[in-house]
């Protein structure tokens, strides 16, 4: 049996939700219009925090889309204070040697650590995780640009 794109926003993203990174709703919208006859089935997220509707959901999708944050430290503002270490989910965040060093490839783009700071010396900027559940591909890849998002998923999807 074959199935439909079917594009859902799982949650409405930074509409009502302070974690939110995308408007999910617009996109799963712009999902459906532009893959309506691919066999696949989307889930989009406003942020890559699992809370309880979204994390029930998860697992039903192949191609799971979600907001989120592109981290830098300006060393220069930064206090060492180590708010954002304690904070960091996934420990990306170390403070090492009196600096604070970020491990990329750990990062979960959430923006605890822009929340955080206190000096406002971590900038996060808004963009797009994409994870599929295929066996050999399960890691995301992180994406700033809405159409950087769509090259991508037509890659992925076999189009031009």
């Amino acid at each position: 049996m074959a199935k439909h794109a079917v594009s859902s926003a799982v949650c409405q993203g930074n509409a009502i939700c302070p974690a939110g990174c995308i408007d999910s709703c617009a996109l799963a919208q712009k999902l459906k219009l532009r893959y309506d006859a691919a066999e696949i089935r989307i889930g989009v997220y406003g942020c890559p925090n699992s809370c309880l509707r979204a994390g029930r959901c998860r697992k039903q999708f192949d191609l799971k889309i979600c907001g989120g944050q592109e981290v830098d430290i300006d060393d220069a503002a930064c206090i060492r204070c180590g708010a954002c270490v304690r904070k960091c989910p996934s420990g990306a965040l170390k403070l090492r040697e009196g600096n604070i060093s970020l491990e990329r490839e750990k990062c979960l783009h959430c923006g605890i650590c822009e929340r955080v700071c206190p000096v406002c010396a971590v900038t996060a900027k808004p963009g797009y995780l994409v994870q599929s559940e295929s066996e050999e591909n399960r890691r995301m890849q992180f994406f700033r640009q809405e159409e950087e998002l769509f090259y991508s998923l037509d890659q992925y999807l076999g189009r031009r």
